[in-house]
């Protein structure tokens, strides 16, 4: 690639991970770095951060990168996104909820509660 990626994650420490939603969450992961992998890289250093946290009985996981971000009026309904979609689907799948947006590149934020119901 030429290019330097450079990353920084922050998960908590305490706390579980049912296999109900750690295996639907790594493919939630999979989906956004393949993303960034494809289509985030602006210059020659690129990076992205995964911040997990739990506030009380609920996770909150968010991504930023400094790419360049979505298409103005980028949607979930709109737009014919298969990774979009997939990760829209698979947040259902934990009763997640999660939005996306531009900061500075692309944001992802999801919520979702610690235990299955």
């Amino acid at each position: 690639l030429g290019s330097e990626v450079k990353y920084e994650l922050n998960f908590v420490k305490e706390g579980n991970c049912d296999v109900e939603r750690a295996i639907p969450i790594g493919l939630i992961f999979n989906e956004i770095l393949s993303n960034f992998f494809k289509h985030a890289f602006t210059s020659s250093t690129s990076s992205f951060s995964i911040s997990l946290e739990l506030d009380n009985d609920s996770y909150r996981l968010l991504y930023k990168d400094n790419g360049k971000g979505f298409p103005e009026g980028y949607s979930v309904d709109e737009l014919e996104s298969l990774g979009l979609h997939l990760i829209e689907s698979l947040t259902e799948q934990i009763d997640g909820e999660f939005e996306f947006y531009n900061e500075d590149g692309a944001v992802y934020e999801f919520s979702f509660k610690k235990n299955v119901s």
